[in-house]
């Protein structure tokens, strides 16, 4: 009887034993993280009436094996910063991320369908046991801004619709009817924008496809991230034919945004 009592008695001191070492071993598996936190700065080209609002807060979030969100918390910004703040998380290899919206889809939701700036950031990092890393993330634009305007002597054409769509994405595709405020429209950077356009000419109805909108800026016709591209409709009377001129409002300099208007 004392023999199994004893046994039980080591049983409890082992069980103890092993919860604590359990304790011991996840602490120490632990590195820290301090984040330094922002958005480039926007400048404003009153010529061009152009503005990109830097976002009031950043969602900052960590990944683990390639898409699996470990954490993820708000951070307000203050003229474009955060204050610097602490992560204590396991030690493992993360894509740490700093973004104004973590789903793409919710991004071209907004707006009506026609989307809103992305600001987004990454960095892959590994946290060592016991140790601290600083990491740097400023979120810039993503994405590329489109804007349409119809000539005025458009009036030789009817019922005329452009719509515009990424070669990367055509199921979204965006309509720009004449004699409304077109406006624009945020679109996927890197890919090929095309542009799809009916009309009216003479009684007669007609289509055209336009597979590279931006050939006069883009090479290739591949828009790049933090652009803002005007293009101007212009018919030619005689044909029914349609002219594209494109323009460029916002270039990206040095991972900002600079204003640089070109003809």
């Amino acid at each position: 009887m004392k023999i199994f009592s004893f046994i039980g008695t080591f049983a409890v001191v082992g069980t103890i034993f092993t919860a604590c070492n359990s304790d011991s071993n996840e602490l120490y598996g632990e590195g820290s993280v301090v984040f330094n936190v922002s958005a480039d700065e926007q400048i404003v080209d009153s010529r061009a009436a152009v503005q990109i609002a830097t976002p009031d807060t950043l969602i900052v979030a960590a990944y683990k094996d390639v898409d699996e969100l470990y954490k993820s918390i708000k951070a307000p910004l203050t003229e474009g910063v955060a204050a610097p703040f602490e992560w204590i998380v396991a030690s493992n290899t993360y894509n740490f991320v700093a973004t104004n919206n973590l789903s793409a889809d919710q991004i071209y939701a907004a707006n009506g369908g026609r989307g809103e700036a992305w600001f987004y950031a990454s960095k892959e990092m590994t946290v060592v046991t016991g140790e601290s890393f600083d990491i740097d993330l400023t979120a810039s634009v993503k994405n590329y801004k489109v804007t349409i305007e119809y000539s005025d002597d458009f009036n030789v054409l009817e019922n005329c619709v452009a719509t515009l769509y990424t070669a990367s994405a055509s199921e979204r595709k965006i309509e720009y009817p004449y004699g409304e405020d077109a406006g624009d429209a945020w679109y996927n950077a890197g890919s090929k924008l095309c542009m799809d356009l009916s009309f009216t000419y003479n009684g007669v109805k007609k289509s055209k496809h336009y597979g590279d909108v931006l050939s006069a800026l883009a090479p290739e016709g591949i828009a790049q991230e933090g652009y803002w591209y005007h293009l101007t409709l212009t018919p030619t009377v005689a044909s029914g034919d349609i002219s594209i001129s494109v323009s460029s409002t916002i270039e990206q300099v040095n991972g900002g945004i600079d204003v640089n208007p070109k003809s």
